[in-house]
């Protein structure tokens, strides 16, 4: 059986369509993952500053809990204030 020029026509657009199907597929699939990527280095750099600012703010604790220890010393040997506060 031969096949007629619209049918072999008809064959080679739909090759072809599919063919552009695919590559339109998958560039939208690579393109979703470099925004996927993007928006995951966003979140955990901003997760990262958020800790870095976290130590910042705990630092004064530290030092307060370090004077605090001081005071207690202090206390504890008779010297100083007796009635030290713990934070």
């Amino acid at each position: 059986m031969r096949l007629q020029p619209r049918t072999t026509i008809r064959l080679i657009v739909a090759v072809i369509a599919a063919i552009v199907w695919l590559y339109w597929s998958n560039l939208l699939f690579l393109a979703g993952a470099v925004l996927n990527a993007r928006v995951e280095d966003a979140r955990t750099s901003r997760s990262s500053e958020e800790r870095t600012e976290r130590v910042a703010r705990a630092q004064p604790y530290r030092v307060r809990a370090t004077n605090t220890s001081a005071a207690i010393r202090r206390a504890s040997t008779g010297s100083g204030r007796t009635d030290t506060k713990l934070l």
